[in-house]
């Protein structure tokens, strides 16, 4: 899997389009899928699954979104950030239901690769999940989230916001101050 990861990657663009081709007559997704999951918790494969990550990213679909994502909690460091990687190569919004969750309990390095993706999609629904979450400890986990914020129109930042904080929790009350101040 490493080879073939390493063909996808440095190939020139003809030789990627026939590999892609091939890897999609052949469907190696389902095994990959299921090879996956009896290595993740074998530190000795932990670098097939990031080779078999990085497959899937290079010739999947969102139907693998879901499994790609279950890797985000994974103990090892490279598999974490190569499920990022391939989340953000398939491009699916559909990811989105599974980052936050993620990115609530990431360190901060792996915060700030969740957070790339989840500013990448520039979706109004992200408003109020990135809100909650900027209560974070991590000053730069805080300060990209803001400027995530920051980035989308002022109405529109105003609409989500006022119609959730009647019954907001004092933490998300404060974060959406600390936005109207950064937005004037």
């Amino acid at each position: 899997f490493e080879g073939l990861l390493t063909l996808l990657k440095l190939g020139g663009p003809g030789l990627i389009q026939e590999l892609k081709e091939l890897l999609g007559e052949l469907n190696p997704i389902p095994e990959l899928m299921e090879k996956m999951d009896n290595w993740a918790s074998d530190p000795g494969k932990f670098e097939m699954v990031v080779a078999a990550l990085g497959i899937i990213g290079q010739i999947s679909d969102e139907s693998v979104v879901e499994t790609v994502a279950s890797h985000l909690r994974h103990v090892d460091y490279t598999i974490k950030t190569t499920a990022i990687k391939t989340l953000q190569n398939i491009g699916s919004p559909k990811c989105l239901k599974f980052l936050f969750p993620t990115l609530k309990l990431a360190d901060e390095p792996a915060a700030l690769l969740i957070l790339d993706l989840i500013g990448s999609f520039e979706a109004p629904e992200t408003i109020l999940p990135l809100l909650r979450v900027m209560g974070r400890s991590e000053e730069a986990v805080k300060k990209k989230i803001l400027s995530f914020l920051t980035s989308f129109p002022p109405d529109q930042l105003e609409t989500v916001i006022e119609g959730n904080l009647n019954n907001a929790p004092p933490g998300l009350r404060r974060n959406a101050l600390r936005l109207f101040e950064a937005t004037g």
